[in-house]
């Protein structure tokens, strides 16, 4: 019997929305500690994704995009990355969220991910240490966690409507649900590499679900589809982490 063959994940980066960048080789190794206890994927070495990350010229965090590249040219199926912010309570203290991401290196989007919390009594001690503090550990611990046991659901394209609707099939008994975001994608044949690579049609936000299918609606632009297509859904991080993400890239 022939062992299946283990995911190769490159554990790429860790941003922040109150700065101690001087914390992130500490996190991502503990990051790394946590996916090899957790088992079912092998690491990348950590010399050779900054190796990969001083080529790319750019500071964490990194768009899905970014994130594939790194891990196409480490060879890896995956890249990690990790995100945190903190967040005001209505009472006192402020919540740490952590965010995981897997961004599939084939497909070029995210895929899985993961939330963990923690609550923060002084937030400008947190900030100000000289090294992560355990909460910030255990909330990335807790989304690494989180982020594996997900599984992302897929099902065939059945059909396009005349208004661009897109129906998927599976339904409800495939898991899809209202509100959900999905990736469209393509297989296609690739001429100079001789092989099929899949393709982004487009992304599309699903507004209706019935037993045996749903429908979706495509996010911006329409795009055409049609079968044999494929519906992936993609993990969205929380408000928060978009306004972050949005923030550090239109800084650059």
């Amino acid at each position: 019997m022939v062992a299946k063959k283990l995911p190769t994940v490159a554990v790429v980066s860790c941003a922040t929305d109150f700065g101690s960048s001087s914390w992130e080789p500490a996190v991502l190794r503990h990051a790394q500690r946590t996916l090899e206890q957790i088992g079912g994927v092998q690491l990348v070495s950590s010399d050779q994704v900054e190796q990969e990350r001083n080529l790319l010229r750019h500071t964490p965090p990194y768009s899905e995009m970014q994130l594939a590249l790194i891990a196409r040219r480490l060879r890896a199926d995956a890249a990690v990355d990790i995100l945190c912010v903190l967040k005001a309570q209505r009472k006192k203290g402020m919540e740490l969220i952590a965010c995981a991401r897997w961004v599939n290196a084939s497909l070029g989007i995210c895929t899985r991910g993961g939330i963990g919390k923690r609550g923060i009594k002084d937030a400008s001690t947190f900030a100000n240490s000289p090294l992560p503090h355990t909460t910030l550990l255990s909330a990335v611990e807790d989304a690494i966690k989180e982020m594996m046991r997900y599984q992302p659901i897929r099902s065939d394209v059945q059909l396009q409507g005349r208004k661009g609707t897109i129906h998927l099939m599976g339904g409800k008994r495939v898991g899809w649900k209202k509100k959900m975001h999905v990736a469209i994608m393509r297989r296609v044949y690739n001429r100079e590499r001789a092989r099929y690579e899949w393709q982004l049609l487009g992304r599309a936000k699903i507004t209706r679900v019935e037993t045996f299918y749903a429908v979706a609606r495509p996010i911006g632009k329409r795009f055409s589809t049609r079968n044999p297509d494929k519906a992936i859904a993609l993990f969205i991080p929380p408000p928060e982490f978009a306004k972050l993400l949005t923030k550090m890239q239109s800084s650059r």
